[in-house]
């Protein structure tokens, strides 16, 4: 099969009858130009509350923000990159401290017949203190393709958080520590950094993401409360250029009726992602 990564070509085995397999992956890599490298899972499904503030929202994020105290959330995402039927992604989320442990679970999926993408992941958190956060990922990423066996492998990610002042967040993230690869093709190894004001009503969020040989990717998101009901979401990125919007609709802690989020994200090259999540407070 043939890859892509960054505009460059490299290749992984396989027989010439699998060409339309490799057209497929090749597509796919086109798309995920909207991040700064093309690797395998280059794109971690996010849910919607991340995709309008243009941050990734994988599992590790995710757990920094849980606490022994808080109650089971079970999270649906979907929705399409650019328009392409072929890329595709849906992901489930649980998270919770059902026992006074914060642990997370997650299964991925991005593409179609032609070529696709799968996690799963299970996740535990500590916080050793009210202000210091830490997450354990164990992740296990399939690679596929119309006439191609899956191929698997495992890998680790992991988080730290911190909180300074009572309402300054300071994360960082990584992925892939292992520098795990499927098939001689590396899995995307990267490094986030984030820091964020917490207020009352509202959240601004700046990131840096770094990969070895690739610009850092800038990102800013905000989140303003509007209402008992409404929140509206914003991100913009550099390194490449996009612009994200969103609302969340519902009230935490509403019983069984979910929370309702939505975002669409622009790219000057490749057009319109959107977005959808439910997520259910048990």
């Amino acid at each position: 099969m043939r890859r892509l990564k960054n505009g460059r070509a490299a290749w992984c085995e396989g027989p010439p009858s699998r060409r339309t397999s490799a057209v497929a992956l090749a597509a796919l890599a086109v798309v995920s130009l909207a991040g700064p490298s093309s690797a395998a899972f280059e794109v971690v499904w996010p849910d919607a509350v991340s995709a309008a503030m243009l941050e990734r929202g994988d599992l590790a994020s995710r757990m920094l923000a849980v606490d022994a105290s808080d109650a089971v959330r079970v999270s649906f995402s979907g929705g399409e990159l650019y328009g392409v039927r072929e890329a595709a992604g849906g992901s489930v989320a649980v998270t919770g401290a059902p026992a006074g442990i914060p642990v997370g679970v997650s299964a991925t999926t991005l593409g179609g017949d032609l070529y696709r993408e799968r996690t799963l992941a299970a996740c535990v958190a500590w916080s050793p203190d009210e202000h210091t956060g830490l997450a354990l990922v164990l992740r296990s990423a399939g690679v596929g393709a119309s006439g191609v066996e899956d191929r698997w492998a495992v890998s680790i990610d992991a988080g730290f958080r911190r909180v300074f002042l009572g309402r300054l967040v300071a994360s960082a993230c990584g992925v892939n520590l292992t520098d795990s690869a499927i098939g001689g093709s590396p899995l995307a190894s990267r490094t986030t950094l984030r820091l964020a004001l917490e207020l009352d009503s509202a959240t601004l969020a700046c990131s840096v993401m770094a990969e070895s040989g690739f610009a850092p990717n800038v990102t800013t998101g905000v989140e303003v409360r509007m209402s008992e009901w409404l929140l509206v979401r914003a991100g913009a990125g550099h390194e490449p250029g996009r612009l994200g919007v969103g609302l969340g609709l519902g009230r935490e802690g509403s019983g069984w009726w979910p929370m309702v989020d939505v975002a669409w994200q622009w790219h000057p090259r490749l057009g319109v992602s959107s977005f959808v999540s439910a997520t259910f407070r048990i």
